[in-house]
């Protein structure tokens, strides 16, 4: 019964940390497109700052 415990103990602790790192992955994505628009918005593209208020702010400050 110990054996058998521990089994299951630890598929739930391995399906929780697949949901994890794709929660982070999740995460992760926009943020880097969020890094993207700021640069694109330094090049010159307002329309994609437009949409972010980060590139709002980047307009205002040029």
């Amino acid at each position: 019964m110990d054996s058998s415990s521990s089994n299951s103990a630890g598929e739930e602790g391995r399906t929780a940390l697949k949901g994890l790192q794709k929660s982070n992955l999740k995460g992760t994505k926009p943020v880097t497109r969020e890094k993207t628009t700021i640069v694109n918005n330094v090049d010159g593209t307002t329309t994609q700052g437009e949409k972010t208020t980060k590139g709002k702010n980047m307009i205002g400050k040029k």
